[in-house]
Order: structure tokens, then sequence, then C-alpha cells
């Protein structure tokens, strides 16, 4: 049974959209309805204004303006104002739950990126020994997560940790810009990317693990029929 796949339109990579990025950057902060999560009506719903609010920004209307019934005109600006008054400000909408949600899902997703890369190099290193490190170093940070937590957090965001490992990868140079997890341009190198992460996830087994890092059936995925190019980062084991 493959797993949840991201809501992108199959031709998505021909002319990318800022909502297209929005579907993305919705499901890395509100993966699921698990309520520490946050639901999946509230992420939709900020889709739906994202796409209203990105349409009237560029002039395009589901209908033609003229043609709308007055009901229509004000259900389409409202979902705009919602969205808030300007594209610019939407990174401060749920800003508090969005931070927080922004530190859990990179921290699965820095799991996730530093297994891989010592694997490439056969450096042995136990997930509890990353997820240990990461600790220590939020131990400095203003806003910090024990051991403990760390370890929940894992199990609670590996479901969408690939693509908060792409982000570390390819978009953490961009971090507090907007879009965010990445610009239009950039979608087709980040799925590549999450897509590569993922692989490696589902089939890497730690020593002495009875199963792999991520499952298969829980863990985002994207739709087979999404044709995506060759990722731009790809791990190489080295040889002995």
């Amino acid at each position: 049974m493959a797993g949840p796949t991201l809501d992108l339109r199959i031709d998505c990579l021909k002319s990318p959209t800022h909502h297209d990025v929005a579907i993305v950057s919705m499901t890395m902060l509100w993966p699921g309805d698990n309520p520490k999560q946050g639901k999946i009506a509230q992420r939709e719903q900020l889709l739906d204004d994202i796409e209203s609010a990105l349409m009237l920004k560029d002039g395009i209307y589901p209908i033609p303006l003229s043609e709308m019934t007055r009901e229509q005109q004000q259900f389409f600006l409202s979902s705009t104002y919602r969205c808030t008054k300007t594209l610019d400000e939407l990174k401060t909408k749920l800003n508090d739950e969005m931070i927080d949600h922004g530190d859990r899902g990179f921290i699965a997703g820095k799991i996730l990126l530093e297994v891989a890369a010592n694997w490439a190099i056969k450096k042995r290193i136990s997930l509890d020994s990353v997820k240990d490190s990461i600790a220590d170093w939020y131990s400095k940070r203003p806003k910090r997560f024990s051991k403990d937590n760390i370890h929940k957090i894992w199990s609670e965001w590996r479901l969408v940790a690939p693509l908060w490992a792409a982000y570390a990868s390819l978009g953490e140079k961009d971090a507090g810009t907007f879009p965010f997890p990445i610009t239009p341009e950039r979608l087709g190198n980040f799925l590549a990317t999450m897509r590569y992460f993922r692989g490696f996830g589902v089939e890497h087994v730690q020593k002495y693990a009875k199963a792999p890092m991520l499952n298969d059936e829980e863990t985002f995925d994207i739709d087979p029929r999404i044709v995506l190019p060759l990722s731009p980062l790809r791990f190489k084991r080295v040889t002995e």
C-alpha cells in the first residue's frame, strides 16, 4: 500500500505556480489531522485563500468579474482578506503555530539528512546519536527541545521528514524568505530531492533495527505520474 501523496497537479512542473508551492508548504506544516500537527481542514482553507489571493493579484478570476454576482464577489474578496491583505504578510498568519511546526518538521528532516549523509561516507551513526546531537544543539538555543522531545518529534513528524530534508539541503539558505519552502522555478529540484530522501528512508535499516527509518505506507510521496528531474543532491556511497 502506497503512502499519502501531495495533492499536486499532474502537470505542476510544466509551469509551477505559487499555489503548487503552497500545497507543499501546507503539507510540511500541517501534515495530518493529529491535533499536534493541525487539522487538514485548516490547511485546505488556507490553500483556498492563497489561491484566491494569487488569482486576484494576477488579475485572474474564476469567472469574469463583471459576471459575478454580488455574493460571489464578496466571497472571493473575503477569502483573499482572510489570506491577509498582502502576500508578503502570509508568513505571519498563524505565526506561532507555523514557527512551532516548522521547528518540529525541520528536526525530523535534519535527522533523516544526517543519517543519509553519514551513510554515504560509511560512518556508523545511530538514529539515537543523531537525535541526541540535535538535542544538544537546541540546548544552546532560545527555544529548547529535550532529548525526549526530539525522540517524540521524530515519531510524529517523520511522515514529512523527506520534505524537510529536502528543505534543509536545498532551501535552508532561503529561510525566512517568501515563498516557503522554495521558489516555483525550483519546485522540480525540490520534489526530486524529497523523493530521493524518501527512497533512502523507506529502504534504509539502521544497525540492530527491525524496520526501515520511514514507513512506506505513512510517509508522504509524489504521484508517480509527475515526471521529476534528477535530484541535484544524491549521496553516492564511498567505496572501500
